[in-house]
């Protein structure tokens, strides 16, 4: 079963998101997912010096072949990046596990998803 992991990445560390992504991935590819997330292919994208449109378009086509869309929001800053790639995602008809921080104000779209797991930290939501 495919499933996408959607996050924030501009105003973020990259570094960090990279390694918590790939833990993420990690942690559902031991339960037999087969994960796609951006950061795998973030030297892809900047070696091509792809536009954000083009990032896109590769990510709707991961969507498509996902059956989930796992968000992880860890802040209340918004990601225009992300609310595309979620109105694509509930326009698809795929569902959503929403992983957000104990604490942080929605501002995105939860009350379209499926489940909802709140975290305390990072290592709270990977164990």
């Amino acid at each position: 079963m495919n499933i996408i992991l959607l996050f924030r990445w501009y105003g973020e560390n990259p570094k960090e998101v990279v390694e918590q992504m790939h833990k993420i991935a990690g942690c559902l590819e031991k339960k037999g997912y087969k994960v796609y997330h951006a950061t795998k292919y973030a030297d892809y994208f900047e070696e091509k010096k792809l536009p954000q449109w083009k990032r896109l378009e590769f990510t709707f086509k991961e969507i498509d072949d996902s059956k989930f869309m796992l968000v992880y929001q860890k802040s209340e800053e918004i990601s225009q990046g992300m609310l595309i790639e979620i109105g694509y995602g509930i326009a698809k008809g795929k569902k959503i596990i929403w992983a957000k921080k104990k604490g942080v104000e929605n501002r995105y779209l939860t009350d379209g998803a499926s489940k909802i797991i709140e975290f305390e930290d990072f290592n709270d939501l990977i164990n």
